[in-house]
């Protein structure tokens, strides 16, 4: 499924219906894709939506101003600081990627982009920092007795 070709920086896959027929969204659609996206933002308002309104993108505005939940002439300047927080975002990764992927390229001296060392190293870099980020939460929950806090909710 997987090509590496000399004239490339990268591999992938070679085409999409490849790539996509081993998961159980195969040919699908874009009704998967939607329900997804959908799903995902309901999440997301239904964990801030108490706290700050869930005002994330202009649709979930608009949609709070269509059910009466938010005063309408407050739509548009909310959209237009969604559209321009968004547009800043998105440029000040662009320039923060770039300008780091040259300190980057800068700082690897002479480092192979497939050298197996690095990859060996980062693979294990980062499987101690998982397990060291999860070993505090995961030996205090060993401490509770799932019984108790039943009872006490």
């Amino acid at each position: 499924m997987w090509r590496c070709r000399k004239d490339r920086r990268f591999a992938g896959p070679r085409d999409r219906s490849s790539a996509s027929k081993a998961t159980k969204g195969h040919q699908s659609g874009w009704i998967v894709i939607t329900a997804g996206w959908g799903l995902g933002v309901a999440v997301a308002v239904y964990c801030v939506g108490r706290i700050s309104g869930a005002h994330i993108n202009p649709a979930v505005t608009v949609g709070l101003a269509s059910i009466g939940q938010f005063p309408w002439s407050d739509v548009a300047s909310y959209v237009a600081a969604q559209m321009i927080g968004a547009f800043l975002g998105a440029v000040i990764g662009l320039v923060l990627s770039i300008g780091l992927s040259r300190l980057l390229a800068t700082m690897l001296f002479g480092v192979q982009p497939l050298d197996p060392l690095t990859f060996a190293s980062v693979t294990v870099l980062l499987a101690v920092t998982a397990a060291a980020s999860t070993a505090g939460p995961a030996w205090r929950a060993t401490r509770i007795d799932p019984v108790v806090t039943l009872q006490n909710d």
